[in-house]
């Protein structure tokens, strides 16, 4: 904040799962697993991480949104993170309007 570093939110994102997680884009993707970044769905950003620590797991570093656990439900079509609905739908908004949408 003082030192005047500008940085793309997803680079900050990264830059925070390297250091303060110990994690590596290459050896977590080599090894088979996924990078836990996200898009954000507040401000749609590519730039949500998830820290593994509740209340507040996942923080954008675009909006400085924060979601715990049960707030965010990944889409059973896209892998997205979404925010969960009383409803219980396991499918996010754009993917179900392709779904209504498709000519079949």
């Amino acid at each position: 904040m003082f030192c005047g570093t500008h940085t793309a939110a997803s680079e900050a994102a990264d830059n925070y799962l390297d250091v303060a997680c110990g994690l590596s884009s290459y050896e977590t993707i080599k090894d088979g697993g996924e990078w836990p970044r996200y898009d954000c769905p507040q401000c749609e950003e590519d730039a949500m991480v998830d820290t593994g620590n509740d209340p507040e797991r996942y923080r954008c570093f675009s909006c400085d949104a924060h979601f715990a656990s049960d707030d965010l439900t990944q889409c059973s079509e896209c892998q997205r993170l979404f925010s969960s609905n009383e409803e219980g739908y396991d499918i996010c908004v754009d993917c179900f309007g392709d779904k209504v949408n498709r000519d079949d």
